[in-house]
């Protein structure tokens, strides 16, 4: 393998180097036959983890969306069955109402059709051209506010099929402007909404069934739910009579104040703005992290970095790396709680960047440099996975090329593989408590890699005939579950993975209008290593995620293949300055 000057130092220097090349599907540094024997690191079974997760994810979502339009063919006949019932002072929301649920319901099903003569019809029509067009920025008549229509450009995952799109574009609809607690008529609108969910029979279990699905992944919603106001006890038997008078608007007013949310993360919105959602983006962890070292915690720092989310979680590389800016920030910084799965995912972002001190472990981990390649790593499993919010191996063992066996060097990390199971596992518990199975490879392959990395630890030689290493066949394995198929032909071809989500939005100086949105981005690189074999060091190759993270204008939205475009352009974003101690071009 040619090496240039940088490339060698860096080796030399701290027992390992990343290369600057970057691949889309990380299986590629593992397939076909090579001279040097493997590194197989947790990253790899990060991967495979981040395939499960987008089909279950899909297959989640599909089940979901099955319950929105149900849920929105209720919500619109009792709308419109009991309009009689709504008081005078407030027609006008109602009509509102009646056109906000039709868009939810149109984006998902379009083969439904609004009578004829709906006092809505017209609004509604022109709502949905331009929640499909997804250009531009106007007056939204149903909103009452301006509203950026990119954001209804599906992404991701999402960018998969017809099904898909119509639940994203769904999502935005309901999920991102949410109904104004500072606006009167959108405070009778939410209550309107609360008062036909929670008197229609069997439709708040079906919203709360689903919410609690995306509460198990995701944890807690943002700002005030639909159930803050159904569930509350204030309300008399006749508070449907108490709209529009003093007495409701008082107690709306009291239930929709809610602290600010920060500005990025509510782009597209007035600033700080209270809101009901009826289907409300959930609170992941990084959103309360970022609050913490942003403006006006930190005085004019607009945009937050990925690695700040594990500085706020207190890593101390991360701590060590920050800007000074953010000492007195991250001293006072808390972090708060995720659903159960975003835990498990979180704690093994955390561990990937937190190698404990241990003479045993070879030099390379030993080295500041590769606790900063660990924490790129976990950037880009959190960019993975947020991005989706979407078996045998050949070659790897056998002698071709070879002219003495060399076992491969499974990742020492024990911590980061416990954590990587751990999170496979409570994925899969998940999935199965809902009805079908996920993460079974994933979990198989961590298992089974755990185990052999304890062995290597203890001192035991791993050998040709070990059976443990004979059941994976690493690069058909990877292959096969990137493909989603089993396939008799060799080489697979290659299934780019990489994958960009943007994550925060700066507004210019009214706070209105959005400027720059940051992006973070996962890909695949090259790893060489030096470890020690049989009383002599050995060079390794592997294959490890790598953390990109960029600027664009507000108003462009990079699809999955925009940004494999661009990666491989002269323009690709290049990794952050902290990655030059372990990263070589």
């Amino acid at each position: 393998m040619e090496l240039n000057s940088e490339a060698r130092t860096l080796l030399e220097r701290n027992g390992f180097v990343v290369l600057g090349a970057s691949r889309g599907d990380i299986s590629a540094y593992y397939s076909g036959s090579t001279l040097l024997p493997k590194f197989i690191t947790v990253d790899l079974g990060i991967e495979l983890f981040l395939v499960e997760l987008e089909r279950s994810w899909v297959y989640l979502e599909s089940v979901q969306a099955r319950r929105l339009r149900a849920i929105h063919a209720q919500l619109w006949d009792a709308a419109v069955a009991r309009e009689r019932e709504v008081p005078e002072p407030c027609r006008a929301a109602h009509r509102r109402l009646l056109g906000l649920i039709a868009v939810g319901r149109l984006l998902l099903d379009p083969g439904w059709t609004l009578p004829e003569g709906s006092p809505v019809r017209g609004v509604v029509e022109t709502e949905i051209a331009r929640v499909i067009q997804a250009e531009g920025a106007t007056l939204s008549e149903l909103w009452k506010r301006t509203i950026n229509w990119t954001v209804f450009k599906p992404l991701g995952p999402y960018e998969a099929t017809d099904d898909l799109r119509r639940l994203y574009r769904f999502s935005r609809w309901w999920g991102f402007p949410g109904l104004q607690g500072e606006d009167r008529e959108e405070r009778l609108c939410a209550g309107i909404l609360a008062w036909l969910v929670g008197s229609t029979e069997g439709l708040s279990k079906l919203l709360m069934d689903m919410e609690a699905t995306y509460d198990s992944f995701l944890g807690p919603p943002e700002g005030v739910t639909l159930f803050d106001l159904i569930d509350a006890k204030e309300p008399s038997p006749e508070w449907p009579r108490d709209l529009g008078s003093a007495r409701g608007d008082e107690w709306l007013v009291r239930k929709l104040t809610v602290q600010p949310l920060p500005t990025f993360e509510n782009e597209g919105d007035r600033p700080g703005s209270a809101g009901l959602r009826l289907h409300p983006p959930r609170q992941t962890p990084e959103v309360h992290a970022f609050s913490q070292v942003v403006h006006p915690r930190v005085p004019n720092r607009w945009l937050p970095r990925g690695l700040d989310v594990l500085a706020v979680r207190g890593n101390r590389r991360a701590r060590a790396l920050a800007e000074p800016s953010l000492s007195r920030a991250l001293e006072k910084a808390t972090t708060k709680p995720a659903g159960p799965f975003q835990k498990r995912l979180w704690e093994l972002c955390d561990s990937l960047g937190e190698i404990p001190p241990d003479p045993r472990l070879p030099r390379f981990m030993r080295t500041e440099a590769y606790q900063d390649r660990g924490l790129s790593a976990g950037l880009a499993t959190w960019a993975g996975s947020r991005e989706i919010y979407s078996v045998q191996v050949r070659d790897i063992f056998e002698r071709k090329g070879i002219q003495e066996f060399v076992p491969p060097l499974i990742d020492p990390h024990l911590t980061a593989w416990q954590r990587l199971l751990d999170l496979c596992r409570a994925g899969r518990d998940l999935l199965k408590s809902l009805g079908f199975d996920a993460f079974v490879e994933a979990t198989a392959f961590a298992e089974k890699f755990k185990l052999l990395a304890e062995r290597q630890r203890r001192g035991e030689i791993l050998t040709e005939s070990d059976e443990a290493i004979h059941e994976f066949k690493l690069g058909d394995y990877l292959s096969n579950a990137l493909m989603g198929e089993i396939r008799k032909d060799w080489p697979v071809p290659s299934v780019d993975r990489r994958v960009c989500v943007g994550f925060a939005t700066v507004t210019d100086n009214s706070g209105l209008r959005p400027e720059t949105r940051r992006w973070a981005g996962k890909a695949c690189s090259p790893i060489l290593v030096l470890a020690e074999h049989e009383g002599k060091l050995q060079l390794y190759l592997g294959g490890v995620l790598d953390y990109r993270e960029f600027d664009l204008p507000a108003e462009k939205a990079l699809t999955r293949s925009e940004f494999r475009a661009l990666m491989n352009s002269p323009q690709a974003p290049p990794a952050p300055p902290w990655t030059s101690s372990y990263r070589a071009r």
